[in-house]
């Protein structure tokens, strides 16, 4: 079995080494991209987002379309990449002199840029890592008043905790999260942050609480007529 998964790696290997069609880095901004691996929504999407950022005026608008591509794209391999470009960016440019209004948007960007990296990581199992990052996004996403923003960072290190078995610690973040979201519209987001707490309580033993949430969540779906989180 291993050694026909080997012959099938070098078959496809010599594939698309054959098939290569390398990006001018000019243009799509990165070294070593071969557009043959770049599916075909993602290429419209890719093409899209180059021509608004070759058009733009400000480095704000440019980082913009850098994130709204990377938070779109399916390709992880491809969406890493430009959301890194952004984060190198927002680097190189710290210590300019900006309006308080400008430097607090470099610091949403720069709080996407981070919690963007931590979802990549921790979805090739790197929790440690993402973790850094998620807290990092976290730290910057508290300064902020965009509850939005805030509450996702919240979820992503709850479920990372979650991942990692510290149900306490989930408990926390997703608790967090609860608090900022049920003040919000967003009832997909609020469903399913009172269906994970509900998970995290039946996880720790305290059924009474799980089955407590899992009605409240209930009531908020049927009330808004939300069948997505009625079938979580």
């Amino acid at each position: 079995m291993k050694y026909a998964f080997v012959v099938i790696a070098t078959m496809l290997m010599s594939v698309s080494v054959s098939a290569q069609n390398w990006a001018d880095p000019a243009h799509y901004l990165l070294d070593s991209l071969d557009l043959n691996t770049v599916g075909q929504q993602d290429s419209v999407l890719l093409d899209g987002a180059l021509e608004q950022y070759h058009a733009a005026k400000h480095d704000t608008t440019r980082l913009r379309v850098l994130l709204n591509f990377s938070e779109n794209c399916q390709d992880d391999k491809l969406w890493i990449r430009y959301t890194k470009l952004a984060g190198q960016m927002i680097e190189q440019q710290k210590g300019e002199e900006r309006s308080p209004l400008v430097q607090e948007v470099y610091n949403r960007f720069e709080s996407r840029c981070f919690s963007n990296s931590g979802y990549f990581e921790q979805a090739y199992g790197n929790t440690t890592t993402a973790l850094d990052y998620y807290f990092k996004a976290l730290k910057i996403a508290e300064t902020l008043e965009e509850t939005s923003a805030l509450s996702t960072v919240l979820i992503n290190i709850g479920g990372t905790y979650f991942f990692l078995e510290d149900f306490e610690g989930a408990l926390e973040y997703f608790d967090r999260a609860y608090g900022l979201v049920e003040q919000g519209d967003d009832i997909d987001k609020l469903s399913l942050v009172i269906n994970n707490i509900a998970v995290i309580y039946a996880e720790l033993d305290k059924n009474h609480e799980a089955l407590r949430y899992y009605k409240i969540a209930l009531d908020v779906c049927e009330s808004q007529g939300n069948d997505f989180g009625k079938a979580m």
